[in-house]
């Protein structure tokens, strides 16, 4: 039996539809004309010449009835579908059902003309003529409910959920392979640029002998179709084209200044996805472990089987860098094992000397080598994570997922992608660079401009710069974050007046955050910095809440600071057992609190101090990060 393809092109999907049933019912319908035509012409008798002439007048009805009959199978089996396969399969139907109609008025111009002396009973006529009818009848309702049926089912199988899944999975696919073409032209490209820059370097080599001179040397080992071909790779260029060599000299002077200083890796490649979790050596407390144990946990077997997570330790200190690839060893060995997991620390050689840059944007020469490492971190990193997967997500070393995070990624990511909706950076989180995921192929735009920037701006500001370039819109909107998240969190505090050391960055001032207006945001807190709020007139305290840090600066917290008040009058009233356990300062200030490793001071006070007239926090060491204040709650019994 043959079967009838249709391609439905808005649905993006092949339907098969069986109209086997339709043609065989036709078939059979004219055997058994044939065979009834073939019982009237050998069983029929001798008739008087009126039985006769009915019989042909009753032959004439019959042939009439076969063509209205067979325009009706014409016009309705004809309908309309999408697709060139539908109309040539129609033409094809209306073909068949014309050389059957044209069969079957043969047969009966042959009933015409047969031997009207051969008679038959008029009862048994009738009944055959009444069979007939009745078998044509049964033969047409057939015919003409499978061409009504047929475009039924056809919208039954297009509105059916299980194709509707299986469409989207596959035009899922469909995206992803387009993705994987692009990053596979990409590693076509940059093998194409190692060879040409190789090829400069038989220059001398290649050169074509003097006139009369003999080729000697290495030249002469190669065959004269290898000499041209690298002859014209190797062309001579009047411009000189630019590379990281030009924002990056000092490379040109350090062997292996661009391979990792350490390696931990199975040579996993082609994944769907990289991870980048950069991490530095932390003062207080590391939450590295946390964090890969969460990314792994939040993933499936097979999202395990499709991305690479490169945990960057931005240290050159090697010592401290094997003692954290020994943790990941003894916590994650069979994911290290698979290949999902890989450690890499970047050589001192890849970084200029960092008590040779500028300063910029007024910032203490500390915080300038601070962004400026930060940058060349993101670009080594990237460099690394580019070849390996289609699609490279920027994390930090103190983040959590959400179970699935992997799917949702790369079906918003997909979906973009089949709905050919060009895009550079999608936002999966508002802290500060983390979430950021982009195409691999496109890593050498925020490489390059990294690379070109280092000493200029902090890397989050640099993304900004770069996507107000590609895209000329900085708001951001549905297509690129998901959400938005609260990044202060104001309070009625009672009348203060507030100062502090600590300068603050533009218009990021103490005074505006603790009015609820923005948050604090100070530079480089030093070791004796304070930040205080005097109270007019003094009141009664019930408790305190601060919160350093916020989503998109989480780093930029308070440590080592402590909570103090100064009571309007002297403890004398308290007794010697109360003052005991109180630690008082030198100031007569009493330590109520102090800041967490969240970077977090919360805490009551207790009524027996009476009114308070200063409360302040009190830096005691010195801090590597810029320090926010993203809440400040000071309550009185009067607080809400």
């Amino acid at each position: 039996m043959k079967r009838m393809y249709f391609f439905l092109e808005d649905r993006k999907t092949i339907l098969r539809l069986d109209l086997v049933q339709c043609s065989l019912q036709i078939r059979r319908w004219s055997w058994d004309w044939y065979m009834l035509g073939n019982a009237v012409i050998v069983n029929r008798k001798s008739s008087v010449a009126e039985e006769s002439a009915r019989s042909s007048r009753d032959s004439g009805r019959r042939c009439r009835k076969l063509q209205a009959a067979a325009a009706v199978r014409r016009s309705q089996l004809c309908f309309t579908l999408n697709g060139e396969e539908i109309r040539n399969t129609s033409e094809k139907v209306r073909t068949f059902l014309i050389t059957e109609e044209m069969s079957l008025m043969e047969k009966t111009k042959k009933l015409r003309a047969y031997d009207p002396a051969i008679k038959r009973p008029a009862a048994q006529r009738e009944s055959l003529r009444c069979s007939v009818g009745r078998m044509l009848r049964r033969r047409l309702g057939v015919v003409f409910t499978a061409a009504l049926l047929t475009p039924a089912l056809v919208l039954f199988f297009l509105t059916s959920p299980a194709d509707l899944s299986g469409e989207q999975a596959l035009v899922q696919r469909m995206a992803e392979l387009r993705e994987r073409l692009h990053h596979a032209e990409m590693l076509n490209q940059e093998r194409l640029q190692d060879v040409i820059l190789l090829s400069r370097k038989f220059n001398l080599i290649i050169e074509p002998a003097p006139e009369g001179g003999n080729v000697t040397g290495f030249r002469a080992a190669l065959s004269q179709e290898t000499r041209e071909l690298l002859t014209n790779l190797s062309h001579n260029s009047d411009m000189h084209l630019p590379s990281i060599y030009s924002y990056l000299p000092h490379l040109l002077h350090t062997r292996g200044a661009t391979t990792p200083a350490f390696k931990l890796s199975k040579g996993r490649h082609s994944a769907t996805m990289v991870l980048g979790v950069p991490t530095v050596k932390r003062q207080v407390q590391s939450y590295l472990m946390t964090t890969l144990g969460n990314l792994i946990n939040s993933m499936s077997t097979e999202e395990m089987e499709e991305c690479i997570i490169v945990v960057f330790v931005a240290e050159w200190d090697l010592d401290y860098v094997r003692q954290v690839a020994s943790q990941i060893e003894r916590k994650f060995p069979e994911h290290l094992e698979s290949g999902l997991l890989e450690v890499i620390s970047p050589p001192q050689s890849f970084y200029p000397d960092m008590d040779k840059l500028r300063q910029t944007l007024g910032d203490p020469m500390e915080r300038v080598r601070w962004r400026t490492k930060q940058n060349l971190d993101f670009a080594f990193l990237m460099m690394y994570s580019q070849p390996k997967g289609t699609f490279y997500v920027q994390l930090e070393d103190d983040i959590q997922t959400k179970k699935g995070y992997i799917a949702t990624m790369k079906k918003f990511a997909l979906q973009k992608t089949s709905e050919k909706k060009n895009w550079f950076v999608l936002d999966f989180c508002q802290l500060g660079f983390i979430g950021k995921m982009f195409k691999c192929v496109e890593l050498p735009y925020l490489v390059q401009f990294f690379i070109m920037f280092y000493n200029d701006k902090p890397v989050d500001w640099l993304l900004d710069y770069l996507i107000q370039t590609k895209i000329c819109n900085l708001d951001k909107d549905t297509d690129k974050q998901f959400g938005k998240i609260q990044l202060f969190f104001p309070h009625d505090n009672p009348t203060a007046s507030v100062e502090t050391q600590i300068k603050p960055y533009k218009a990021f001032t103490l005074q505006r955050a603790y009015k609820g207006e923005s948050y604090f945001w100070g530079l480089l807190p030093q070791q004796g910095d304070k930040l205080q709020f005097k109270f007019e007139p003094p009141v009664v305290l019930k408790g305190f809440l601060f919160r350093s840090g916020n989503v998109e600066h989480p780093s930029d917290r308070l440590y080592n600071t402590t909570v103090e008040v100064l009571p309007t009058h002297p403890l004398s009233s308290l007794t010697n057992y109360q003052k005991e356990k109180l630690k008082i300062t030198e100031d007569n200030y009493v330590v109520v609190g102090d800041f967490d490793d969240m970077g977090v001071a919360e805490g009551t006070i207790d009524e027996s101090f009476g009114t308070i007239k200063s409360l302040r926090l009190n830096v005691h060491v010195e801090s590597d990060n810029w320090a926010i204040l993203s809440e400040i709650h000071i309550e009185t019994p009067d607080s809400r």
